[in-house]
């Protein structure tokens, strides 16, 4: 028993949680209720309905501050189209609160019509979106289709929503994040370039969206959103 950690390694203590995290999801999913969540953009043209699973308070649904330069300069880039926006980036800790969900769980309710798609630059396999009206970021998803999972900015829900989703315990700091950056309240610094504790949640859910084909529809292009011509960040 004492050698197991040597022997499974980190890779291996992150495929036992993933496989337990599965486990996990399916059974609460299968026996709880799921709960619906509002949001929309500043201005309110663009309205989002999101699906919370039940196990997400069980077994967590991923909820990070993010201080990767990709997601700040791309929450800045947004907020910097207007001079009337509103950004989502927290400056003392220089990051932005991202929710991730299976892509089935999203649903543009109005809007369609605002919200564009873009990239941080012609080699980025992430899509990234925003509410045109406003220029209020809404989310990102990979570009393979195969992957089941959105992200989308929790200050896009409402607040009296916002209970329904668990509160972020890490932030993701990187080489690139600003100096001086501070963690949020009740949140734990974590190195963003590989963290065990986090990589088992969310290759668990992972797994099971693609088990339970829970990638299609993907609410972006169902809804006929423009990919041809993608702005650049950069």
């Amino acid at each position: 028993m004492l050698g197991l950690g040597t022997e499974l390694g980190v890779f291996g203590w992150v495929a036992a949680a993933a496989a337990v995290g599965v486990v996990v999801m399916v059974l609460y999913s299968l026996l709880g209720s799921t709960r619906r969540a509002s949001g929309r953009c500043t201005c309110g043209k663009v309205t989002i309905e999101a699906v919370v699973p039940a196990s997400s308070h069980v077994f967590e649904q991923p909820t990070i501050h993010c201080a990767c330069r990709d997601c700040v300069d791309f929450a800045r880039w947004v907020a910097n189209r207007s001079a009337s926006a509103t950004s989502f980036v927290d400056e003392t800790s220089d990051s932005v609160n991202k929710i991730q969900f299976f892509r089935t769980d999203i649903t543009i309710t109005s809007g369609k019509e605002e919200v564009r798609a873009c990239k941080l630059n012609a080699k980025a396999h992430l899509y990234r979106y925003y509410a045109a009206c406003c220029n209020t970021p809404l989310g990102l998803s990979p570009e393979l289709q195969a992957i089941p999972m959105v992200a989308m900015y929790r200050n896009l829900f409402d607040k009296a929503d916002r209970a329904v989703f668990p509160e972020p315990r890490n932030i993701l700091f990187f080489p690139k994040t600003k100096k001086g950056s501070k963690p949020p309240p009740g949140a734990t610094p974590r190195n963003g370039m590989f963290v065990p504790s986090l990589m088992g949640p969310i290759i668990g859910r992972l797994l099971l969206g693609m088990i339970l084909g829970k990638g299609q529809p993907d609410p972006f292009r169902l809804e006929g959103i423009d990919h041809s011509n993608p702005e650049f960040v950069r």
